[in-house]
């Protein structure tokens, strides 16, 4: 108990301290200080990439799939996209995003990749890439995420098979 109070006085003896040497530094020095660019460097938004998704589907039905592409999370912003991958593709396709943005700080970009076949539940995957960083003159060149997948029909052909083995 005793420990307790001495590290609280400590705690507002230093705060005070630091509130008090905080308001006699001139307005001006305080304007250029770090916590004015961490904020307007937190609602930057960074240009549009380009970037490929490199799909294969694994075990994909004669009829093939739809897919439909959207950003995972509101800090990626990208026009969704909606394609068909027929079965003659080998469940293979490549999709290019020219305008792929990232608002936070981490540059994160999640694809939320929908399959659609017929006569299954659709089935919603996540997969992400951190954003290359902007280089001052120099062009950023074009990301690929490979995507490795298996359809829904596959899918539930194994948890077919993984209840008649109980």
């Amino acid at each position: 108990m005793q420990g307790r109070s001495w590290m609280a006085a400590l705690t507002l003896a230093v705060a005070g301290t630091s509130l008090v040497t905080g308001l006699s530094v001139p307005s001006s020095a305080r304007a250029e200080g770090p916590a004015t660019t961490a904020n307007s460097t937190a609602t930057t938004t960074t240009s549009a990439r380009k970037v490929r998704l490199d799909l294969a589907i694994d075990g994909l039905s004669p009829g093939g799939c739809d897919l439909e592409i959207k950003p995972g999370h509101a800090g990626c912003q990208f026009k969704p996209r909606k394609d068909h991958i027929a079965d003659r593709d080998a469940g293979k396709k490549l999709i290019e995003f020219d305008d792929v943005r990232s608002t936070g700080v981490d540059r994160d970009c999640v694809f939320a990749i929908t399959i659609r076949e017929p006569g299954q539940v659709p089935k919603t995957v996540h997969r992400g890439l951190r954003l290359a960083a902007e280089s001052p003159g120099r062009p950023t060149p074009a990301q690929t995420l490979a995507c490795y997948l298996r359809s829904p029909s596959k899918m539930a052909s194994k948890e077919s098979e993984m209840r008649a083995r109980r």
